[in-house]
């Protein structure tokens, strides 16, 4: 009997052994499972669309041939974002800031017509760029209302307790559940935003990298192993937190405008690195960092994989030119050097192109889409027949001093318009806080047309400064703004530079030591000659930021900080400012035989 019940003892001890052994299985395949299938997300973001609710032109090399498209806008994403909603299983769609600001759309509504896109498109989540807050706390505390429990508005470095409009309506993360897999999502903003924009008084920016560390253990003691920053910070501030922050994995970034990846068909594009851009954190572990250009002109599109501790193990990705789908859509020149649309055999061979290049990709339609761009859009016609301003006389444009106006003659000191375009761009400049602007160089390129006396119409503004140009802010000394005023004279044409803050006089007859007769700068009210070692605070457009033209010098400087104020946007403010525009004394003096 005595040994029955030892062996009964025997059984039942195997038993729970059996048991244990089991459910520690379990626990064990578990894990196993998520080692050997690695968890999948896509993450489809956009930033710095600035109110650019319609497609930007571009031009596409194909075959050889120059040909005139639009890319991007508001409801061709639309469309593209809800087709990868369908078809990836894990999907993020986020927008990483500057939703305000930058074409007829903000100044009409505030916003709140890209809210309705953003609702549409089921944003998962955004971050406060700087100029959500151009319209002050108010404004913003209407859109995050607006987006109330559709997407949350992230900004987890600023302090806006002490603000009544803003306090309680900014969040520091989101977390995303997909099954068992919960993802982090931090947002936070550039502390230059007091200097750029107007948050008032009672918000506080604080440093994001100490805020990152504290909310990525937070949300480690949550359980999140996957951590996403989504930055409107600019792309070297995100490396920098990249490299110094433990935990976070994927950095969503914005507010350079900062283009990412390869177009080889494409070579008026000139990307700054591989999309997506890694760095090793202080563990060594990869930290992917992707920014998607500007205006919604592209969807940057990002497959990771993740091991069963969060680390990235694998990606991959390319943000996507969506461009049109029919062929009035695509404009070639004909004989007679005028743009036409394609016809149908030629239309083939651009769908073939764009059909083998990985970042070209022809749109699909969405009809709740562009039926919401056409009852945004109606007013907006109606509203560039606005009056702005007036001018007191016949403002007349022409490339470089010395060239004849169909109506004025020869106008020896050039353009009429273009030093008035220089003036409101110094008038915005030195408006923004800490920055002490003092010299814009305009291109003459970058203005196109007369500015006759009378009423002036917010579209007359827009056909003067038609290429939406940001206002970008840099240091250069006296020896380098020389040769920037140098090579862009002798290049003349649409390179040749009216200044603001600045003159100078050159004599194209002398030699290179004497090319120069006088460079000057305007310190309080009084004219100092440019000393060559000394920094000046310049202010330009985004065209002569990139080098294009001849403005190569330029192009290679560094620290460059786009504004995002469109020059359009800047002028039409001058002009209320202002009342009524006057020509202004030249301050270029070219001689030549």
């Amino acid at each position: 009997m005595k040994k029955q019940i030892i062996k009964s003892s025997g059984a039942l001890v195997l038993f729970m052994v059996l048991l244990l052994l089991l459910q520690g299985y379990g626990i064990h395949a578990a894990d196993t499972s998520r080692n050997t299938k690695p968890f999948a997300l896509t993450i489809a973001h956009f930033n710095d669309s600035h109110a650019n609710l319609e497609p930007s032109p571009l031009t596409l090399n194909i075959n050889g041939t120059k040909t005139y498209t639009t890319i991007g806008g508001f409801p061709a994403v639309t469309a593209k974002v809800l087709q990868l909603r369908q078809t990836k299983k894990n999907f993020l769609f986020l927008h990483a800031g500057d939703v305000f600001q930058g074409s007829l759309y903000f100044t009409k509504y505030r916003g709140m017509a890209d809210l309705e896109f953003l609702k549409l498109m089921k944003l998962d989540a955004m971050c406060t760029g700087n100029h959500e807050f151009d319209k002050g706390p108010v404004a913003l505390a209407i859109f995050i209302s607006g987006a109330h429990k559709q997407f949350p508005v992230l900004a987890a470095n600023i302090s806006a307790e002490k603000d009544r409009f803003l306090a309680g309506k900014l969040k520091p993360y989101e977390i995303k559940k997909f099954g068992s897999r919960k993802v982090g999502i931090i947002g936070i903003t550039t502390t230059e935003t007091p200097a750029v924009s107007s948050p008032g008084q009672k918000l506080v920016f604080n440093d994001p990298i100490p805020v990152v560390k504290t909310l990525v253990a937070e949300l480690t003691r949550k359980g999140v192993d996957i951590i996403i920053v989504l930055s409107h910070e600019g792309f070297q501030c995100d490396i920098q937190l990249a490299k110094t922050v433990e935990g976070v994995d994927v950095i969503v970034g914005g507010h350079t405008h900062t283009l990412l990846g390869r177009f080889e068909t494409i070579p008026d594009l000139s990307p700054e690195a591989e999309y997506p851009y890694v760095v090793k954190n202080p563990q060594q572990d990869n930290v992917l960092i992707v920014q998607a250009w500007e205006k919604d002109k592209i969807l940057g599109v990002l497959d990771v994989e993740f091991d069963n501790t969060g680390k990235v193990v694998n990606y991959s990705g390319q943000p996507v030119i969506l461009t049109g789908n029919k062929p009035t859509d695509f404009l070639q020149k004909n004989a007679d050097d005028q743009k036409e649309p394609v016809n149908a055999e030629t239309f083939k061979a651009i769908a073939d192109f764009i059909e083998k290049d990985p970042a070209l990709e022809m749109k699909t339609e969405n009809k709740q889409a562009e039926a919401l761009l056409a009852k945004f859009s109606a007013p907006i016609r109606e509203l560039k027949q606005a009056i702005i301003g007036h001018g007191k006389e016949d403002l007349w444009n022409v490339r470089q001093p010395g060239d004849k106006h169909e109506t004025a003659g020869v106008l020896k000191d050039g353009s009429m318009i273009a030093p008035v375009v220089a003036d409101a761009l110094l008038w915005k400049a030195k408006s923004l806080k800490n920055k002490n602007t003092q010299i814009v160089i305009q291109n003459a390129g970058g203005v196109r047309g007369d500015l006759p006396a009378g009423d002036i119409t917010i579209g007359q503004v827009y056909e003067l400064l038609p290429f939406a140009n940001t206002l970008v802010l840099l240091d250069l000394d006296g020896a380098s703004l020389k040769q920037v005023l140098k090579a862009t004279i002798l290049k003349s044409d649409g390179a040749f530079p009216y200044p603001a803050g600045l003159r100078y006089a050159v004599d194209l007859n002398k030699t290179d030591n004497d090319f120069f007769l006088t460079v000057q700068v305007e310190t309080n009210n009084d004219w100092v000659d440019i000393k060559d070692e000394e920094i000046y605070h310049i202010a330009i457009n985004r065209f002569i930021a990139s080098g294009k033209d001849g403005y190569t010098v330029i192009g290679n400087a560094k620290d460059k900080d786009d504004t995002g104020f469109g020059d359009a946007e800047i002028f039409m403010e001058y002009l209320k400012e202002s009342r009524a525009l006057t020509a202004q004394k030249s301050r270029v003096k070219v001689i030549r035989n």
